[in-house]
């Protein structure tokens, strides 16, 4: 059965997370978290040292405690810090004002692949250019 861990955070970082736009969650590893575990967010504002009363809950997907890791060095922590990233689908870094080109499953005669990663389709009047 999964635990249910409850967790303050402030205002701006609470939003982030309500808008979808933080899927990650950065925080000291004093408190035992497993995958599967339901992390309440609790809005709290510093400025009143109160509750706001909001609240959301997620379910805790992969986590990383870095005290296992033994090639991070500490002396390299203090002076760079720990940068935490929320890895999407690399597909999504297509230019959004880029054309939409044939998906590979519409093969069709005189149809080429572009020769970058992303796998664009051409049209036989079509050139390829970098925004794809």
């Amino acid at each position: 059965m999964p635990n249910t861990i409850r967790k303050k955070t402030w205002p701006a970082f609470f939003e982030k997370v309500l808008s979808g736009e933080k899927r990650f969650e950065v925080r000291l590893a004093d408190f035992k978290c497993e995958e599967g575990d339901l992390l309440v967010l609790e809005e709290w504002d510093p400025n009143t040292q109160e509750y706001t009363g909001r609240s959301i809950t997620k379910k805790v997907g992969y986590s990383l405690n870095t005290i296992d890791l033994d090639f991070l060095c500490p002396q390299d922590i203090k002076v760079y810090g720990l940068l935490v990233m929320q890895l999407e689908d690399a597909s999504l870094a297509i230019d959004s004002n880029a054309r939409q080109k044939k998906p590979p499953h519409k093969r069709e005669e005189g149809f080429r692949k572009c020769g970058y990663e992303w796998g664009c389709w051409f049209g036989p009047d079509e050139e390829e250019d970098n925004g794809c």
